[in-house]
This record gives structure tokens, C-alpha cells and sequence, in this order.
């Protein structure tokens, strides 16, 4: 299912810097091989730094009042990221109930920036 695709690919952009800078740098390598809807594909192009950066800043948020309230654990490790999966879809269903995509792209810069 392309929602679980998107999640997983803004899970990585959360964990992983290089794969992050490539996604801003490079969409279409960074989500190749993803199976993710043209409108997906398309939305993520336009996605803004600040507008991810806003994103990850309310995962991380979340993450750490849950379960990541002990200071010998971090959000995110890459150990941590199914349960990063789950507070991205929680975020992005509590932003809007679009997909995530979209809300990246589209919402977040309008609304909240």
C-alpha cells in the first residue's frame, strides 16, 4: 500500500541524514523503487525543508513524551523505527487526514509556517 511507502520513506528521512539530503537534493533517486501513487511521487518533489523539519519536530515531540522518556534511548536509532512508523502516521492522521504526502508538501507550509 503506497500510505505504508510513504511512511516508510519519511522514516528514513527521519533517521537517516544522508538519505534525507538526498531526498531534498535528489526525490526521484531517494524514492525509487517505492511503490508510491504519481500524486505521492509528486507531492514529496515539492515537499519543503522547513515543512519536513516541522514534521520531525512533532514526531520527535511525541516520541519522546511516549515511550522515549528515558534518556538512554534515542528516537532515532534505527532499532527504534517501527515504532517511529507508527507516531509518523499518528502525526500525519492528526495534521490532516489527507496523506502524508501532501500534507508535506501542500499543508504544512500553508498552515503552519
Amino acid at each position: 500500500m503506497s500510505d505504508e511507502a510513504v511512511v516508510e520513506i519519511i522514516s528514513k528521512a527521519l533517521t537517516d541524514e544522508d538519505y534525507r539530503a538526498q531526498l531534498f537534493e535528489g526525490t526521484a533517486a531517494a524514492i525509487a523503487g517505492f511503490d508510491i501513487t504519481d500524486e505521492e511521487r509528486s507531492a514529496l518533489h515539492e515537499m519543503k525543508p522547513d515543512s519536513f523539519d516541522f514534521f520531525a519536530n512533532e514526531v520527535e515531540s511525541r516520541i519522546s513524551k511516549s515511550m522515549f522518556g528515558t534518556p538512554d534511548i534515542v528516537p532515532f536509532e534505527p532499532e527504534n523505527v517501527r515504532v517511529m512508523e507508527e507516531v509518523v502516521t499518528a502525526v500525519w492522521r492528526d495534521l490532516n487526514p489527507g496523506g502524508l504526502a501532501h500534507i508535506l508538501a501542500y499543508k504544512i507550509p500553508t498552515n503552519y509556517l
